[in-house]
This record gives structure tokens, sequence and C-alpha cells, in this order.
């Protein structure tokens, strides 16, 4: 048994890591909202990172990622034109035409 398979069984991973690589599921930990592939997270702590017990990971799909980041660009977007047209409205600071009276 190689030292990283014997962190991934002291740390209560090894059921963890057995359904991630046979079902396509990644990593997350929601302290810090961090995301791992089952191969990313076992060289990480390889190195010595992330090391932590199976209390501190979630295994979630990670095209439900995807979508959020999808939905989040969206927003972004929306928001971008939003701002664009309403600037797009106004005067340049400085040149804004007095009114004869």
């Amino acid at each position: 048994m190689s030292e990283l398979e014997a962190t991934i069984e002291r740390l209560g991973m090894k059921d963890l890591f057995e359904r991630a690589d046979r079902d396509g599921l990644w990593f997350w930990c929601g302290y810090q909202d961090l995301w791992f592939t089952p191969d990313a997270l076992r060289r990480e702590m390889s190195g010595g990172r992330f090391r932590w017990g199976a209390v501190n990971w979630e295994l979630r799909d990670p095209k439900g990622k995807l979508a959020a980041l999808e939905a989040e660009e969206n927003r972004a977007r929306t928001d971008r034109k939003a701002i664009e047209r309403e600037l797009a409205t106004r005067a340049p600071a400085g040149t804004a035409k007095r009114t004869e009276r």
C-alpha cells in the first residue's frame, strides 16, 4: 500500500474515492467552494495538501457546477448590458447641454 493509499484510508476517504471514480463525481468542499476531480485531489494529497477527513468533502456531479457557472455568466452578461444601456443614455461628464430659457 502506498503512502497516499494509506492516507486516504486513514482519513476515511477510500469509499468516497471509489464512488467518485466509478460514478464520475468530483470532490467539493463547502468551506471554500473547492472542486477537485478524484485525480486532482490525489495529486494535491500526494503533495501534502487538502488532507482532510471525509466529513469535509461531498461528492457532486460537476455538471451541476457547470450549470451554476453558466447561470452566473448569464446574470453578469445581463447586468453588463443594463449598465452599458444606462451609460449610453447619459452625456459624458462635462459635456451636458444647457437648456436655453
